[in-house]
């Protein structure tokens, strides 16, 4: 069997995309990168938003992907902190 794109859903049913909300957050992120990385106080007070965010945000169900088809809830996935 062949592996085709449509294999994978890319899209949510509001129609965004992936790609879409990766870029949406990633400025918002690297805005806190900037102002967090002026000073140890800033750093340490991102660092610890960021953990509980993450934590926050694995809650929430998966509604793009295969995981979104499957009913698989995001607490079954192992989840990189990326440290």
């Amino acid at each position: 069997m062949e592996f085709d794109r449509h294999d994978k859903v890319l899209e949510g049913e509001d129609g965004n995309t992936r790609m879409y909300r990766s870029k949406m957050l990633l400025t918002r992120a690297m805005r806190a990168v900037r102002s967090g990385s002026m000073s140890e106080a800033a750093c340490t007070r991102g660092l610890v938003a960021l953990d509980e965010l993450c934590k926050e945000l694995e809650l929430f169900p998966h509604d793009i992907g295969p995981r979104a088809q499957s009913g698989e809830s995001p607490a079954t996935a192992e989840v990189s902190d990326g440290v």
